[in-house]
């Protein structure tokens, strides 16, 4: 995982590349600053970076959500 932080004209933005064990996905976040500057401080508690732990939250948060059935099953791959 990659991890990469900076600042906007409207907020901050966290850049977050996760990697599967064959695929790398780029997302780019804006957050509110109140928002980034809770996770900081959350990330600064942790000992870890701000993108680490929001990568963290959505993988958990994405878990959760396939638990609960919100998430579709996957289509085999060909079809759109």
């Amino acid at each position: 995982m990659q991890l990469a932080q900076g600042e906007g004209r409207k907020g901050k933005i966290l850049k977050v590349f996760i990697c599967s064990n064959t695929v790398t996905k780029r997302v780019y976040l804006t957050l509110a600053d109140k928002v980034y500057d809770a996770l900081e401080r959350w990330a600064e508690d942790q000992g870890r970076p701000v993108a680490n732990l929001a990568a963290y939250l959505v993988e958990k948060a994405l878990e959760q959500a396939e638990v609960e059935g919100k998430i579709p099953p996957s289509s085999p791959k060909g079809d759109s």
